[in-house]
């Protein structure tokens, strides 16, 4: 058998890639030492782990050949040193709704509503999903109450869409309500007790400050009072 030759640039990058693996799977801190200057390069003593050990025995056995060792050296580094590529962001959905209602008065929306309150979104987390469809409950603070029997201070609107494992539902028209967005709602009572807002984006009425605004995709055509004050009076006047 021949002389064992000499290491190579490539063998010294595998023995540092293992001895940082190591040292990451331990807590420890390794430092690589710095690379002797030619023409003399110093022996590689790799580090006592299992994975170095089978190494130095094949080497015993056979000569390493300095493209075996190229090669052995690329596919460690991209494979086993590489840092973790990032996931994608999951694809949005968009999905259409057709309401089996309109609403085009404001008095139409008040007589029908089991209840009117106004509110702020707590938190907002997934509900169970039905035939694939996801669903997002929202837990609102409901500070005035206009209509309906009042069952707790917080209660559960419940709207289409949602994440699923890796897509995200959104309702068009209808986005989920976020914490801390405040609303006149005009709401059916499920037979859970949970409640969803007539016609969707119809039984929606953002409030910013002092305002009341109707949401873009809503049936309501009536003209609405601009303040959240004669809001109240209004729909008041119609119960």
């Amino acid at each position: 058998m021949g002389a064992f030759p000499r290491p190579t640039p490539a063998l010294r990058a595998v023995s540092e890639c293992l001895a940082n693996s190591e040292s990451e799977m331990w807590g420890l801190q390794i430092s690589t030492p710095a690379p002797a200057a030619p023409p003399v390069t110093p022996p590689v003593t790799p580090s006592a782990s299992p994975t170095n050990t089978a190494i130095k025995s094949i080497m015993k056995k056979r000569p390493f050949l300095p493209s075996m060792a190229a090669v052995f050296a690329s596919a460690l580094l991209v494979g086993g040193c590489a840092s973790p590529q990032a996931q994608p962001p999951p694809r949005t959905t968009s999905v259409s709704q057709s309401w089996a209602m309109a609403y085009p008065t404001l008095k139409d929306l008040t007589q029908s509503a089991d209840a009117v309150v106004v509110g702020t979104v707590a938190t907002s987390a997934p509900a169970a999903a039905v035939d694939g469809i996801p669903f997002t409950d929202a837990a609102v603070a409901v500070k005035l109450w206009l209509k309906g029997i009042k069952p707790a201070a917080t209660i559960t609107v419940r709207q289409t869409g949602g994440a699923l494992k890796d897509s995200v539902v959104v309702a068009e028209g209808d986005a989920i309500m976020q914490p801390g967005e405040e609303s006149m709602l005009f709401l059916q009572k499920n037979d859970d007790g949970t409640y969803v807002a007539l016609s969707g984006p119809t039984g929606r009425l953002p409030v910013s400050g002092r305002s009341v605004t109707k949401m873009p995709e809503s049936s309501l055509t009536e003209a609405i009072p601009a303040t959240l004050p004669e809001m109240i009076v209004a729909v008041k006047r119609l119960l």
